[in-house]
């Protein structure tokens, strides 16, 4: 691996590799090694862009620049200079990071590569703009207020009893994701008019994921989405879900992709089941989390899929899943730093499971419920939620933090 970090003769090894296709990974967290390793197998030079000189992805690539994926002048200057910046065919920044896809958006102007619009990014980071694009194609979506007024915003928490608050633009998943009532408002901790006040319709909620080249849906995945039942917080995924639910949100995603003109990317959308009704309520340019770890529990390489899709070097028919899969995620029960790890677990005889962890022997871990904050995650076939979340708790009970 070359390292842009002053090391003599990294340009000279750069430019004996000009004919060859580069793509760019920006951030290198533990989640990007899989992107890396699918780039690489599909015969492309892998380029890591990360301000963390230790990322964990690092080791990994072919190229490592040593700067921030939010400066995208600094990045596109040094690809230059390395000589390989007319060679990039690909961008990925599938990451949470709201600047890092639109330094994305930046670097593929300049390189003159496909990529995401200025109005689809806005769409997947504001959810007050999606919202109102949901009111105008007819789709449903949770009744929210943005407001200035306290009055206005106590009695819309009166009025729908528990109400859940979250940024109108950017937000890092659960984490800036909270519920509200009537008893723990208290008005002196929020800046109101960065936050969208939506009320609460209940858990069952879903995650539709897939990916979309020159405007022909690659594949849609429909999960259920388990969630903490004390917070927003992610729990695990099940894709065992009814045709009806499976069909009717597959028909309104297609219809909002259309008017989001969502086009090359990978995309995801939140929606929320209540009364037999659906709501869309989130929409994203990347997999929901670790939604292709479960993919590839089924033997499909997703960023392969991309990489083969939007290179045209096949023409992929549809992508259909039928596989009952579930993906539970191992939390830190306190916070500390983790001195053991399971190595592995045994499922029943019916069911095969893959034990992925997202953290390391040595690394600090917080016990805040927060997707960001899992150490990893199981993944079965054939096996019911309950056994999975079963057998998920007791590797939460084996994993040594101290």
């Amino acid at each position: 691996m070359w390292l842009l970090e002053g090391k003599r003769g990294i340009k000279e090894m750069v430019n004996s590799s000009l004919r060859e296709k580069w793509a760019i990974c920006l951030g290198g967290s533990a989640s990007k090694i899989p992107i890396v390793e699918s780039i690489k197998a599909k015969g492309l030079k892998c380029c890591i862009i990360d301000q963390n000189s230790g990322c964990a992805a690092k080791d990994h690539a072919d190229l490592f620049v040593n700067i921030s994926t939010f400066d995208s002048e600094a990045i596109i200057s040094q690809l230059e200079e390395l000589g390989i910046k007319d060679n990039i065919s690909i961008i990925f920044a599938y990451t949470s990071l709201m600047q890092a896809q639109y330094s994305a958006l930046r670097i593929s102007k300049d390189l003159n590569i496909s990529g995401w619009s200025e109005l689809s990014i806005n769409y997947a980071w504001n959810k007050q703009s999606f919202k109102n694009l949901c009111h105008e194609t007819g789709i449903l979506t949770p009744e929210s207020i943005v407001s200035n007024d306290i009055n206005e915003i106590k009695n819309f928490i009166k009025e729908k009893g528990k109400v859940v608050c979250k940024p109108i633009k950017g937000g890092i998943g659960s984490e800036s994701v909270h519920f509200i009532n009537s008893t723990n408002f208290n008005s002196n901790l929020y800046k109101f008019d960065s936050l969208l006040f939506e009320e609460y319709l209940g858990n069952e909620l879903y995650s539709l994921d897939g990916l979309v080249i020159n405007n022909k849906i690659i594949f849609e995945l429909v999960t259920r989405k388990m969630v903490s039942p004390i917070s927003f917080a992610t729990v695990g995924f099940i894709c065992n879900v009814s045709e009806n639910v499976k069909n009717t949100i597959i028909i309104k995603s297609e219809e909002l992709l259309k008017t989001l003109k969502f086009n090359n990317t990978f995309f995801s959308f939140d929606i929320l089941v209540h009364n037999d009704l659906f709501y869309f309520f989130d929409s994203a340019l990347l997999l929901d989390c670790e939604v292709d770890r479960l993919l590839n529990c089924i033997g499909i390489d997703v960023f392969g899929l991309f990489i083969d899709c939007f290179l045209g070097r096949e023409d992929i028919e549809k992508v259909i899943f039928n596989k009952k899969i579930a993906m539970a995620f191992l939390y830190p029960t306190k916070r500390g730093i983790i001195r053991f790890l399971p190595p592995d677990i045994v499922g029943d005889r019916t069911s095969n499971i893959i034990l992925e962890y997202n953290k390391q022997i040595g690394d600090s871990v917080i016990n805040n419920g927060f997707v960001s904050s899992k150490i990893g995650h199981i993944i079965g076939e054939n096996v019911n939620w309950n056994q999975l979340s079963k057998m998920s708790s007791n590797i939460e009970k084996k994993i040594h933090i101290e």
